[in-house]
């Protein structure tokens, strides 16, 4: 489960950083539109710096669009641009931490819930056989907590409606 939301992060961050290069990229190719407070000519780190405030939304100021085609690029292209970059990096940070608060919250209230529950630790032959006798005498799967390290035999306690539970079962924090 953990790769999800690194995957996720890391896609957005890859959008992000495409956002950026793209707009390095279209300044550069067009630096003689742009003109630098310095009156230097833009080079690529100008234009590189030219980007990130502009995407971040700082804008110095001290690099502007000056000619007609560098001031539609900035408003058609790069304003665009600019709203994927904050969208994605707004929405990641909001994505992760509603998804922390919603498994807090999903923790919490099962930790509220269950009483008088069975733990098994491991979920191989003899883990699986305890379950099984456990069911067949009529104890709930819902009030049996099923602890293993293998995504397998956790997708195996869950086809059977145990309650799953990721982990190290000699671990404190696991057990909790």
């Amino acid at each position: 489960m953990p790769a999800r939301p690194l995957r996720s992060v890391g896609v957005r961050v890859a959008i992000a950083v495409g956002a950026l290069v793209l707009t390095v990229l279209l300044v550069y190719f067009d630096r003689g539109g742009y003109s630098d407070s310095s009156g230097a000519p833009l080079n690529f780190v100008a234009c590189l710096y030219y980007a990130t405030v502009t995407l971040s939304t700082t804008g110095y100021g001290d690099i502007v669009p000056v000619t007609d085609g560098a001031r539609l690029v900035t408003a058609l292209i790069i304003t665009p641009l600019r709203v994927i970059f904050l969208i994605v990096l707004v929405g990641t940070t909001l994505e992760v931490l509603a998804e922390s608060t919603r498994a807090q919250w999903r923790r919490r209230r099962w930790r509220r819930r269950m009483r008088d529950h069975t733990v098994i630790i491991g979920f191989s032959t003899k883990g699986r056989s305890a379950a099984l006798t456990l069911i067949n005498n009529g104890a709930p799967p819902g009030q049996i907590v099923v602890i293993d390290e293998e995504r397998a035999a956790l997708q195996h306690a869950k086809e059977l409606d145990l309650v799953a539970v990721q982990g190290d079962g000699n671990r404190t924090r696991v057990l909790a």
